[in-house]
């Protein structure tokens, strides 16, 4: 994603260097740094990993409002998770992935768990060690927590961390580690996902409590 400036930046770069060791111009910055004389006299290449980075680095910079065109962009020419979704929720998305993508297919990779429960948990590792570690302390947090989550009124991000904070105070003394690496498994099915509170705000109870009495029965088969 991003505008023309970028783009033609990243053109620029195939052929010509600003004589620095600057890698993101913008645009003023481009036109007032190229002159002819910099110009390579090698063949160019075309570095694909530069590009994506690059592509990265605008869609962190980038507003939300922009990186929720690029996403409708991107689904006029495909059929994406978000297809079907409001503008509220594209911008939900938007937010809470944008820093972790470096281009609008791979936000929707990052995506992917919101729409589809885990079917597997890994990697073993990880299961373990925030699982089944100490006589399974994590599936027993786990189990306290769904009942938490269930008791839930406020299905928002700020209610829910006050409401797992206060859990977390009161049964793991403050370690939010112990609370949020079970969460993320039952509900993603990694270790690995935006903050906890966050990723919990985007399921529905529903799916959220579906998720973590799967993953329970899971790990009691």
């Amino acid at each position: 994603m991003g505008t023309t400036p970028w783009r033609c930046y990243f053109l620029a770069l195939l052929g010509w260097n600003p004589g620095d060791d600057r890698e993101i111009l913008s645009w003023d910055e481009l036109v007032e740094a190229f002159t002819l004389d910099r110009m390579g006299k090698t063949a160019a290449k075309f570095d694909r990993e530069k590009l994506e980075w690059m592509n990265g680095m605008y869609m962190r910079s980038a507003t939300i409002e922009r990186v929720v065109t690029a996403m409708k962009d991107f689904g006029t020419f495909n059929e994406t998770v978000w297809s079907h979704e409001s503008d509220e929720r594209l911008h939900q998305l938007a937010g809470l992935l944008k820093d972790r993508s470096t281009t609008i297919r791979g936000l929707e990779e990052q995506a992917a768990w919101i729409y589809a429960a885990p079917e597997t948990y890994g990697p073993a590792k990880s299961v373990k060690k925030f699982l089944l570690r100490n006589e399974s302390a994590g599936l027993a947090v786990l189990k306290k927590l769904e009942q938490v989550i269930l008791a839930e009124d406020t299905w928002t991000e700020a209610a829910l961390e006050q409401s797992l904070m206060a859990f977390c105070e009161a049964e793991c003394e403050g370690r939010l580690g112990s609370i949020a690496q079970p969460l993320r498994i039952a509900l993603t099915g990694t270790p690995v996902s935006p903050p906890i509170f966050a990723t919990l705000a985007m399921l529905t109870k529903q799916d959220a409590t579906r998720r973590i009495s799967a993953c329970l029965a899971h790990f009691s088969e």
